[in-house]
C-alpha cells in the first residue's frame, strides 16, 4: 500500500515547492497538499497519512492548534508530524514537542534536510508497525493521563521527557524478547515512560545539579521511587497502577543492593526489571547534568557486567539480542522525537471534525 504524506502551509508557493521535492525524492509516496488547516483536518478525518508536514503561522489556526486537534483522533496518535516554522523561539520548540510533534524544522528550510528527515520518520514508522502490532494500539485514554503526568515530572528538563519516551519503547522491545504478549507489551510501553514520575517531588536544584551528588542529595533523588508509587498505586486505571509498580521497583537490583526496599531477584516485579535495563542503558548513553555520555561499547560492556547482579539476566539478554533496533531508537529519537503511538504530553481534548 502506498504511503501518503500530508503537507500543510498557508503559502501556496511553499506547498508547491515541498510537494515537488517530495515527489522527486520519494516517488513511492503520494503527497496530499493543503493551504487551509480546516480542509487538512477534514481530510485527516477520512484518510490515513503516513507523515504530516505542518506550518505553524497560519491565519485559520496555528500549527500548535492543528496538532492538538490531530492528536485527539485515535487513528492519528502514531503519525509522525514535522513541525515547520520561521519563529526562532526555543519555547516554541518545547511547545511543539509537548503538543505531539515528532520533529522540528526551522525555516527557511533546507529541502534536502527535510527529505532526509521524512525518509527517517517513514522508515521508523514502518519498523514500528512491523510484526502485525499497530503503533497506535496503546489505549488512548490511559496514555493521555500518563502524558499529562509526564509534563509535571519533566518540566524541569525537556530531555527528561525524551528519556522517558525512549525507555518506553525500549521496554516494549525487551518484553517482546522475553515472550510477552502484544497486549502486555503495549501496556508496558504505555506505562514504562513514567518510571521517573516521582521526580516531581525532588528539588530542582538536585535534579539539575552539575557534578556528583552529596550523600544528602543522593538520598533526596532516591525518594522519587516512593513518590512515584504513592502517586499512582491507587489509580483506578490499570496502566497507571502498572506505572506505579515500575516507579517503585526500577531501582531495585536483583542482588538486593537496590532501593527503596532491597528486593532480590524475582521478588522485583518483571516490569520493573525490564525497565531497569532500558533506563540504565538510556541514562548512560546520554549526557546528563551530572555526567558525560558513555560510548555505546562501554554501555554494552557495563550491561554484561551487571547481568545477574544489578540487572536481571534474562532482561539483559533480551536487550542485547535487540541491539540494532535499540540503537535505531537512539538515532531516530536523539533529538526528542515523540514515541509514535503515544498521545502528546499535555494535549487538550479538542473536538475533531467528522465527515458530514
Amino acid at each position: 500500500m502506498r504511503q501518503t504524506i500530508m503537507v500543510l502551509d498557508d503559502e501556496p508557493d511553499n506547498v508547491a515547492l515541498m510537494a515537488m521535492s517530495l515527489h522527486r525524492a520519494l516517488p513511492e509516496a503520494d503527497v496530499a497538499t493543503f493551504t487551509s488547516p480546516r480542509m487538512a483536518l477534514a481530510w485527516c478525518a477520512l484518510n490515513d497519512p503516513a507523515l504530516c508536514l505542518i506550518d505553524h503561522q497560519m491565519p485559520e489556526m496555528t500549527g500548535l492548534d492543528f496538532l492538538a486537534r490531530v492528536r485527539t483522533e485515535r487513528r492519528l496518535t502514531g503519525v509522525p508530524v514535522l513541525f515547520l516554522t520561521a519563529t526562532a523561539d526555543p519555547l516554541l520548540r518545547q511547545q511543539a514537542y509537548a503538543a505531539g510533534a515528532t520533529d522540528f524544522v526551522a525555516k527557511p528550510v533546507d529541502v534536502d534536510n527535510v527529505i532526509a528527515r521524512c525518509r527517517s520518520h517513514l522508515a521508523l514508522r514502518a519498523t514500528l508497525k512491523g510484526g502485525g502490532r499497530p503503533v497506535s494500539s496503546f489505549v488512548f485514554e490511559q496514555g493521555l493521563l500518563l502524558h499529562r503526568l509526564a509534563r509535571f515530572s519533566g518540566f524541569h528538563d525537556i530531555e527528561s521527557v525524551h528519556h522517558m519516551q525512549r525507555v518506553g519503547f525500549m521496554a516494549a522491545i525487551i518484553g517482546e524478547g522475553l515472550g510477552l504478549s502484544s497486549g502486555e507489551c503495549d501496556r508496558l510501553a504505555a506505562a514504562a515512560p513514567y518510571h521517573d514520575i516521582g521526580m516531581v517531588g525532588v528539588p530542582e536544584a538536585v535534579l539539575m545539579k552539575q557534578g556528583r551528588y552529596t550523600d544528602a542529595e543522593r538520598a533526596a533523588m532516591q525518594t522519587h521511587a516512593e513518590i512515584g508509587y504513592a502517586l499512582l498505586k491507587e489509580s483506578p486505571v490499570s496502566v497507571l497502577r502498572l506505572a506505579g509498580e515500575i516507579a517503585y521497583g526500577h531501582h531495585e537490583r536483583v542482588d538486593g543492593s537496590g532501593y527503596p526496599l532491597g528486593l532480590v531477584g524475582e521478588a522485583i516485579p518483571l516490569a520493573a526489571r525490564i525497565v531497569a535495563v532500558a533506563d540504565v542503558f538510556d541514562a548512560l548513553i546520554h549526557q546528563r547534568p551530572h555526567k558525560q555520555a558513555w560510548a555505546p561499547g562501554d554501555v554494552f560492556a557495563h550491561l554484561r557486567r551487571a547481568r545477574g547482579t544489578a540487572l536481571d539476566a534474562d532482561c539483559v539478554d533480551a536487550f542485547l539480542a535487540a541491539i540494532d533496533p535499540m540503537m535505531e531508537i537512539q538515532m531516530r529519537m536523539a533529538e526528542g522525537a515523540a514515541v509514535p503511538g503515544a498521545p502528546p504530553v499535555g494535549a487538550e481534548i479538542i473536538p475533531f471534525p467528522k465527515a458530514g
